[in-house]
């Protein structure tokens, strides 16, 4: 074959053509593919951009919508407020027309949600979006419309926070949008200028139990000796609060527990970790224990059900309590206190520094002494008190103790100092001028000695008599919930008996005045446990037989009468632990203020025409060791019969006259806990003596009361140093559950066994809020209203230290004046489609939910405290 290199030329040339053609083919589609990879990718990247920016914008306008609800708060505290600038230049808003401004306005948009059952279904829930006197921004456009891009908010997902415990039953019920413009401007009406809405509800958390503190193991009791495993010790914090009572908790135990792992075996261990915790205000976690930082955390342990609670116990629960710890009374000058006066911070033997004078004015001050803030508390213009002792304890004439402000200031100062230390073997001494106080315990005083004789007539003449003699004690502070107490009496007196003629007797009373010894009373005790001081139910101590004859035939003779002399003889009380609080007469061994109280000799005539037969008995009206002041000047019974005069075998100190309590008159009861190092909650105050005969500090008698603010400026804890504490309770609250909660297991007594049951708290528990929903407390000084008027307490219950249960329940832990609000908050970015702003056209983009838990105090008009929490649906 012949080659033809021309041919060969040409295809070489042809294949190389078509290699070109190839690789530009190749490369345009790579160029190709590259475009359209760039451009997929910058689409897609729009898309996520454009979804990120959306969801940028929703979280913004969750952010600026619970803004803005705080913001509807403020302004309301503002418009319903008389403002005014205290001393320090610090401006108070102070609710007008009454205290119905005190509490946040409710406004709902069903009607029937504050009818029937629903009262009590939304009773945390203040106001959701919608048209009101308060919101000015809502629309019409219900928030569970279906958007055009399928968003709705439901009634399931609106009741996710689980604080109504039977949801909501109707759209009607629900929140409706706030529409935001282009230029964040807000509008009831929507427009085609919208970039997105929000929608919220407002509940009141503030009268909820704060889990993080709330509830107890069940093996702590009322223990009236281990001041470490003790309810009462509790019952100065929520932690006292006996969650069995609130729905949904199926477990104490199991829920303390976890919070508290630490305790389980170890009672006393943990009521010191509470009583620790109560020194920082619940703002860390208490030793030993797990805290819930957000209510999302609350809600995923009660959806556990495994840990003694369940869902249902949610809407009476809540992670966030807080209030600003100061006074909320405005008299001389307490507003400008900047924390109530801590009075755990003298506990135990450290007593405050005692000033050598008391400002004349009211308080100008922000942190003033414990005198100062006494004497701008307590109503000392009291007609009560402007009666006054007499004689008092200085020797002084009443008018110089009614006028004596400083005086008196001083003197129940000491007193509570005092009743909370334990060296009592040294007293306070408080002086002011010329005058000296001292500081003195509500423990057992002797308030009177009964000296019972029974004198048996065999009916001749001359006739024969047996005197059986014997001294029995009443005590101070004695009702039938009384710890019992062991009265011991030793020495001896002398027995004088004096007639128209000279008796012959066993005794040998050679003439008529001569003295004769009593035999020795050494070692004789009698022990009381009740309302007691009758013999005949009580006993006799020291009974000593004397026989004597009254030789006179002449039946108009002068009546023979006899005169003891009881100052040799000496009296020691002491409690069922061995502890010897004082003693009387000549032996001051073991006292806490000796007195010789037995000092002078009593005659008591005898008739011997009119001797009844059976016990017959006379009052020996001892002086009162607090006071040095003689019994028989005090007061005189409701019957006007002077108790010099009273029989003694019928006398029951019970009811000192009007001078007391009106209409609730009984005594305190004794309490071995008095003699604890430290005061658990301000309601215990109600146990220490006031300087008043027969008084001790009093919360029971309403306006009455000149102590009642005693419960608003005073603590037993101390405040945080930026002034907030948690682990507080709105006494507003509409929870009665709540209320029951705390109340029940409250001891009616502070070592007593005997405690409010189930069914009386709840009784209590309606009936405050019940009161509380139209005439809400503006101070936690209030309470003493309530038990006057029966609210919190029994009308059947005379007896002072059980009626002030309820006020040693609620008294610390409450507080009136800081909105704890939570703040729920639905928020979407987005867009109409075109022009058509129908709630159905809206395109929503972007949407967030947020929680935020607030703190407002109602009387600065500030927030004190927020916390944010970025919901998981």
């Amino acid at each position: 074959m012949t080659f033809n290199p021309h041919t060969l030329r040409f295809h070489r040339r042809e294949h190389q053509s078509g290699i070109a053609l190839v690789l530009t083919l190749s490369l345009i589609v790579l160029v190709t593919m590259a475009a359209v990879a760039f451009l997929t990718r910058a689409t897609a990247n729009r898309s996520v951009e454009t979804s990120r920016t959306n969801q940028i914008l929703a979280a913004q306008l969750a952010e600026s919508g619970a803004d803005y609800t705080i913001s509807t708060f403020l302004q309301e505290i503002i418009t319903t407020s008389t403002p005014s600038t205290d001393a320090n230049g610090n401006t108070n808003f102070y609710p007008i027309s009454g205290s119905s401004n005190m509490v946040p306005t409710v406004f709902l948009p069903d009607p029937s949600m504050t009818n029937g059952d629903n009262i009590t279904n939304f009773a945390s829930l203040i106001r959701p979006s919608f048209a009101n006197d308060l919101e000015t921004n809502a629309s019409s456009d219900s928030s569970a419309t279906p958007s055009k891009n399928g968003r709705i908010v439901s009634m399931d997902r609106w009741n996710a926070p689980m604080l109504c415990p039977n949801g909501f039953a109707s759209t009607n019920q629900l929140p409706s949008w706030v529409y935001v413009n282009q230029d964040g401007g807000l509008s009831k009406v929507a427009s085609s200028n919208a970039i997105g809405r929000f929608a919220y509800n407002a509940y009141d958390i503030g009268g909820l139990l704060d889990a993080n503190v709330a509830g107890y193991f069940s093996n702590i009791t009322n223990d009236p000796v281990s001041g470490a495993n003790n309810l009462t010790v509790l019952k100065g914090t929520l932690a006292g609060a006996d969650l069995s009572v609130i729905p949904g908790v199926e477990s104490m135990d199991a829920f303390v527990s976890w919070r508290n792992m630490d305790y389980i075996d170890d009672p006393g261990g943990y009521v010191s970790a509470v009583t620790n915790g109560g020194r920082h205000g619940f703002l860390k976690t208490v030793s030993g224990g797990k805290h819930f930082t957000s209510r999302q955390d609350l809600i995923r342990l009660a959806s556990d059900g495994t840990n003694g609670i369940t869902t249902n116990a949610l809407p009476y629960l809540t992670h966030y309590t807080r209030e600003l710890a100061r006074p909320s009374m405005v008299m001389n000058g307490l507003n400008t206190m900047t924390q109530r006066y801590d009075l755990s911070q003298w506990s135990g033997d450290s007593p405050p520094a005692i000033p050598s004078s008391i400002p004349e004015n009211s308080l100008s001050t922000t942190n003033p002494d414990f005198f100062e803030v006494l004497k701008s508390t307590i109503s000392f213009t009291n007609s009560w008190e402007t009666a006054g002792p007499s004689p008092t304890v200085f020797d002084a004439s009443t008018a110089i103790w009614a006028a004596d402000l400083n005086l008196q200031a001083m003197a129940i100062g000491a007193d509570i100092i005092d009743q909370f230390r334990t060296n009592v073997s040294t007293p306070t001494f408080v002086t002011n001028g010329s005058y000296i106080t001292t500081g003195k315990k509500e423990i057992p005083y002797l308030k009177q000695l009964l000296l019972v004789y029974s004198i048996d007539t065999d009916g001749g003449t001359p006739a024969t008599y047996t005197l059986n003699f014997s001294l029995v004690p009443q005590a101070w502070c004695m009702n039938a919930n009384s710890v019992g107490f062991t009265v011991t009496a030793s020495g001896s007196g002398k027995l004088t008996v004096v007639g128209a003629e000279p008796p012959v007797s066993p005794v040998n009373l050679a003439a008529s005045g001569v003295p004769v010894d009593i035999p020795a009373f050494a070692g004789v005790t009698n022990v009381f446990s009740g309302a007691g001081g009758n013999p005949a139910s009580d006993g006799f101590f020291g009974v000593t037989n004397l026989t004597f004859q009254n030789t006179s035939t002449n039946k108009d003779a002068p009546p023979m009468s006899f005169t003891v002399d009881l100052s040799g003889i000496s009296l020691v009380f002491s409690t069922p632990e061995g502890k010897k609080y004082f003693a009387f007469g000549s032996d001051p061994t073991g006292s806490v203020i000796s007195a010789t109280m037995l000092d002078q000799s009593y005659s008591f005539p005898i008739d011997t025409n009119a001797l009844p037969s059976g016990n017959l008995g006379k009052g020996i009206l001892a002086h009162d060791p607090r006071t040095l002041r003689d019994a028989g000047d005090l007061v005189d019974y409701p019957d006007n019969t002077s108790m010099d005069d009273a029989l003694a075998s019928t006398t029951v100190f019970s009811n000192i006259g009007t001078n007391l309590y009106p209409g609730v008159a009984l005594t305190n009861s004794i309490s071995l806990m008095h003699t604890a190092s430290r005061i658990n909650g301000v309601g215990e105050l109600g146990y220490v003596f006031r300087e008043s005969p027969g008084r001790n500090i009093d919360f029971i008698s309403g306006s009455g009361s000149a102590d009642r603010g005693l419960l608003d400026v005073l603590s037993a804890y101390p405040t945080p140093s930026r002034g907030v504490r948690a682990g507080v309770l709105n006494l507003n609250t509409r929870q009665t559950n709540v209320l029951a909660a705390v109340l029940t297991n409250s001891p009616t007594v502070m070592e007593s066994s005997t405690n409010y049951i189930t069914n009386t708290a709840t009784t209590f528990a309606a009936s405050m809020a019940s009161y509380t929903a139209t005439n809400p407390l503006t101070n936690r000084a209030q309470l003493v209203d309530l038990v006057f008027t029966n609210v919190i307490a029994d009308v059947n219950d005379l007896e002072k230290a059980s009626r002030e249960s309820a006020i040693r329940a609620l008294g610390e832990i409450g507080q009136v004046r800081t909105w704890n609000l939570l703040i729920d908050v639905v928020a979407q970015s987005g867009k109409f489609a075109g022009t058509n702003t129908a709630a159905t056209n809206f395109i929503v983009g972007g949407e967030q939910r947020t929680w935020t838990s607030i703190a407002i105090d109602r009387f600065t008009g500030k927030v004190i405290d927020r916390q944010t929490e970025q919901v998981e649906e």
